[in-house]
């Protein structure tokens, strides 16, 4: 009933189900070519396309944390990789299998357009393709919890400082 719940919720906003494992590919920086597959898309009247990532966990994803901190950049590139095929993103969703919620960005009295969150995922990856190339890419996680699942734990400098 949960999950008829949210499927009902995106039919309301008007998003109906186009399509689901969706490959991207290209290279949103000079020289960075990224590819992957998107777990679903949904397609509004408009034409407009929400990209929905599936979770077994937790909902988590903030628009003000993407903006400041560039949390959750998969998604946002994943929209962006979407314009060459035609399809442009209005918004991105987590869909949590766990908490039986969808969480949105932008959400519901989010001021910010959608291009913000675009541009500032793509400053994001810039900045990381940048320090990887200098070779500074030592761990800087925004959330310390994920740390306590990551395999590299016992060799990281973050976590044994």
């Amino acid at each position: 009933p949960e999950i008829h719940g949210m499927e009902e919720g995106i039919r309301k906003a008007g998003y109906r189900f186009e399509a689901a494992e969706v490959p991207v590919e290209g290279e949103p920086i000079e020289g960075i070519r990224l590819k992957g597959k998107i777990d679903r898309i949904d397609r509004n009247a408009d034409g407009g396309v929400a990209v929905i990532d599936y979770k077994t966990g937790s909902a988590d994803i903030s628009g003000s944390e993407v903006i400041k901190r560039g949390e959750s950049l998969q998604l946002f590139i994943y929209a962006m990789l979407l314009k060459p095929m035609g399809m442009e993103a209005e918004r991105v969703g987590i869909y949590s299998l766990k908490d039986f919620r969808i969480k949105w960005v932008p959400g519901p009295r989010e001021k910010r357009p959608f291009s913000e969150f675009i541009e500032a995922a793509l400053r994001y990856l810039e900045e990381t393709v940048k320090q990887l190339r200098r070779g500074d890419f030592l761990a800087a996680p925004i959330n310390e919890q994920s740390c306590r699942r990551c395999h590299e734990r016992p060799y990281c400098p973050y976590i044994q400082k």
